[in-house]
């Protein structure tokens, strides 16, 4: 028997037994459907919780490094060469974060503040430990120029 003849009775057969068919479910078929829907469903929901967790991540560094910048900004000479206290820039991110709850980093120049959050989530359905949303945010020091 060659390859080909094997390859059509298997499918000769399998549409033998689908042909059948009398609308019988097996006990396996009505036991996975209900749990592989709810496997999806978890999925979907924490799945989008860790994206609003990874949005909220961004959002808390960009304004904690904008909070830091106003916190340390002391001017310049009004040619467009505005310096930060770094100190007080990095005090600014420390308030602004105290509340929040979630991890962070914050690193200085004497021009910008960057800061990297980490905003835990902690998952509804699934049991996959906890999710981690990174966000990293930087802001730069700028003096309105003379016109």
């Amino acid at each position: 028997m060659s390859e080909r003849e094997g390859t059509r009775e298997g499918v000769h057969g399998l549409w033998e037994r689908l042909r059948g068919d009398e609308g019988e479910s097996s006990i396996a078929v009505l036991l996975l459907v209900p749990v592989i829907m709810l496997a999806g469903f978890g999925l979907t929901v924490d799945w989008a919780g860790k994206v609003r967790a990874s949005e909220e991540a961004v959002t808390l560094a960009q304004q904690a490094a904008r909070a830091g910048v106003n916190a340390g900004l002391y001017g310049g000479s009004g040619k467009g060469d505005a310096t930060l206290d770094r100190g007080q820039a990095h005090r600014g991110v420390v308030q602004f974060m105290g509340s929040t709850g979630a991890e962070y980093t914050v690193s200085t120049t004497n021009t910008s503040v960057i800061v990297n959050v980490t905003v835990d989530y902690e998952p509804k359905f699934i049991p996959a430990g906890t999710l981690h949303g990174t966000g990293r945010g930087e802001a730069s020091a700028q003096s309105v120029s003379d016109q």
